[in-house]
Formats: C-alpha cells, structure tokens, sequence
C-alpha cells in the first residue's frame, strides 16, 4: 500500500475519533448516582421484647447513640420493688453491690431466667457514665411485660360446692414434689396480688415470715410442717372457715421446699359458690323475758347473770331462719364510723355464721345447719348453745335472718335491742 494512502486512511479514523469525542464532550454531563441517605441516629432508648414464655424472656437494648453505656435490669412489677419514686429507686440502685453487673454498652440483648408464670415485670434503664460515675438521664421503666402462665404441674378438682362451702382435691403430676396450696376470693387476687402469681406467692412468704417471727422459729419450720406430698384432699371449713355464697373462689398450689426454694409454677381452679333462694320472709321478735342464773362452779367460784329467752315467729312457719344474740357493741361497730372494713348485711349474716362455728368449735358445714331454725320458737342461748349469762345492764341485741344451705335468704337483718337489769341482791 502506498504511504500517502495509508496516511489518509489512518486520518480519516483519527478525525472521526476527535469528532466522537467532541461530541460526547458537547453532550449533557451524566447524573450521578445519590449516595443513601446515612441511618439516624436513635436519640432514645429502643426497648424490643424478642422472646418470652412462662419462666423466661428475652430484652433487646437499644441505647441512644450518643449515650452507650446505660443500666438495665428487669424488676417484678410490685409495690415492694418498684413502688417507690424515682429518685427513691435510683437511690438504691445506685448503692447496690451488684449495680455493676448490670452496666451494659452498645446494643444488647438480654434473657432473664428464673420468672414466674402469669406475672408482671418492668425493665429499669437508664443511661450512664462509668468513668465519670454520672446517671446521664432520666429513670426511664418499660411498658409491663406479662408471662403467658406456667406449665400445670396439678390437677385441682372443687366439688360439693355449695353457697359457703366445697370440698378440693389436690393431685400433683409428681407425686414426690412438695407443694403449698390454699383458698381464696377471686376478688383478692385481683386486688390485693395484682392478677400476678408472683405477687400471689411474695404475699405467702410474707405471711410465713410475720408467723416465723411471731412464734419465734424459722420459715424452714413452719414450711417444713404445712407443706405436703401426694394427692391431698381438704375443705373449705378446714382452710378458711365459711366461705362467702355467690363469690368467685380459687384453689391454687404451687411446689415449693422447707426453704422457700419454687419447683413449680402455679395452677389455679377458679370456681364460684352456690346462691341461696331468696325468700321474702318476715320475722317478728317479741320482748325478751330473763331468768337470772347463779351457779357455784369448782376451780372458778360462782357464776352468775341472766338467761334470755326470746319469742320469735317468721311470716311462713316453713322457712328456715338464724337467731342469735349478742352484744350491741359488735353489732353497732359494723355500721358505725370506726368500722373501716365492709358492713354490708351479708358479710355481717357470714361472719354472725362464722362465729357460730368458732364459738362451737365446728368442722364440718351439716353441724352449722343444726342450728338453723324452723317455725315459731323461744330461743335461750344459755340453754341451745351453752352461751354464758348475759351481764348485768348491758346492751344487747337480737339478730334474725332467713337461711338456707347455701347461705342468707333475707337480705337484711331483723333486729330488737335490749338492755339487761341489775343482778337481784342477794
């Protein structure tokens, strides 16, 4: 090939690559790609519950990024340890001896053991300097946090249930494992334990510290002596006397040994007595007549005060009614100003019952129906039910009120007050 040929040819291809290239630099600049916007940084705590079951959970920590070193710890969601105010808490979080173990850097993730089934817990954060040793915030505590319930390690079976009484057996699944078990209103646990089993069982081991200090042993021992093995049958009379007609109850048992060490979750029964036939039945009580007594009695010298006879006649001579005569002051402090408990009619109709079965010392329910009445009759508490001789003037009164075996079929209480004489001279 000839040179001047190849040399035009060869500038031919130089001229079309400068004109490529002034075109592409003629041409509109190309758009960069955005670079992704940097993640914020979180200014507060981010508390995420990952994993909870009856007896553990699991808290991640997400502290604000310019504070990364905080406190947390998860307390039961009670009076006794989150009641106070946050000044007051902080104080003894502060001073404890295992405040550091619990001072934590960066997002973190913790699982708490050893919970209880069917309870409340907060966490208790708080961002902090460790060199410096300076809370860096406020006390902040979660939201509460509830465990699902524990396994049923029991099978609680209430039967015969009747207005003021039932009957309850008991049957572990390990028949070897010791256990507490008792009764109670529904009312209570919702009030006074929070709907927690935690609270529940912390109110137990209250009481068995106050007994242990008021007897003067250990908790060990009175544990050691009420708790039991094996399948266990009780009633109500031998747990809490009468229990309340028309109320929501429950049985419960949890396992526990003489040193307060839990083995199991709780399992409740809930369970609800029986409602008395109300009745509209009247009573009309006439004037009360006296005898006086005087008795000479070996060991105590004499004895002496006035027996009472009282006529009483119920509108219908078929209903079944309650008599008894007591003191007016027991009467007049369930209504009066000093009683800061309940005076409704049917807790006094239940604790008048109850008294009967202190008073005659009584353990099963059919001996309270003996004293029931039926029709007109002339009731002499000295004589029916061995009560002592009434005092010389003092105030008295009679209460009357209808019943059946499930508890009060009138809802209030007739009344006639008396006041006793003077002893005769003798």
């Amino acid at each position: 090939m000839k040179r001047e040929n190849f040399l035009k040819r060869v500038g031919s291809r130089l001229m079309v690559a400068v004109m490529m290239m002034a075109v592409v630099a003629c041409g509109p600049e190309p758009t960069p790609e955005p670079e992704p916007e940097p993640e914020p940084e979180n200014e507060e705590f981010i508390i995420t519950v990952d994993d909870i079951s009856a007896d553990q959970m699991t808290i991640t920590v997400t502290p604000p990024a310019y504070e990364p070193v905080y406190f947390a710890c998860l307390y039961p969601d009670t009076e006794q340890s989150l009641g106070a105010d946050d000044s007051a808490l902080l104080d003894g979080i502060l001073t404890s001896t295992t405040f550091d173990m619990f001072i934590n850097e960066g997002e973190q993730s913790f699982t708490y053991q050893g919970l209880v089934g069917n309870s409340h817990y907060r966490l208790v954060y708080f961002s902090y300097n460790k060199g410096g040793g300076q809370v860096l915030s406020d006390l902040y505590r979660s939201e509460r946090i509830t465990t699902p319930e524990g396994e049923k390690m029991f099978n609680i079976t209430v039967s015969n249930i009747s207005g003021m009484s039932a009957d309850v057996k008991i049957e572990p699944k390990d028949k070897t494992m010791t256990y507490d078990y008792y009764l109670d209103e529904m009312s209570d646990y919702v009030d006074m334990h929070n709907s927690s089993d935690y609270e529940l069982i912390q109110f137990d081991f209250d009481y068995w510290r106050s007994m242990a200090s008021m007897y003067g042993c250990t908790v060990a021992d009175l544990l050691g002596e009420r708790i039991v093995t094996g399948d266990y049958v009780t009633t109500s009379m031998n747990e809490m006397k009468l229990m309340e007609w028309d109320t929501e109850y429950y049985a419960y048992a949890y396992g526990v040994d003489e040193n307060g060490t839990l083995l199991s979750h709780v399992t409740k029964e809930v369970f609800r007595t029986a409602s008395p036939e109300k009745s509209d039945v009247t009573f009309t009580i006439g004037e009360p007549t006296f005898n006086y007594y005087f008795h000479q009695e070996e060991g105590y010298g004499a004895v002496r005060g006035w027996q009472v006879n009282v006529p009483i006649t119920p509108s219908d001579p078929e209903a079944k009614y309650y008599v008894t005569v007591t003191n007016s002051n027991w009467y007049d402090w369930y209504f009066g100003e000093y009683n800061d408990g309940r005076s409704d009619y049917k807790y006094i109709q239940l604790q008048i019952l109850n008294n009967a079965i202190d008073g005659m010392m009584m353990t099963s329910i059919d001996d309270l129906y003996t004293l029931y009445k039926q029709g007109e009759c002339v009731y002499n508490p000295q004589v029916e039910r061995d009560q002592n001789p009434l005092k010389e003037n003092y105030g008295y009164v009679v209460l009357v009120f209808g019943v059946d075996e499930n508890g009060a079929t009138t809802d209030v209480i007739t009344t006639k007050h008396f006041t006793t004489d003077f002893y005769p001279v003798e």
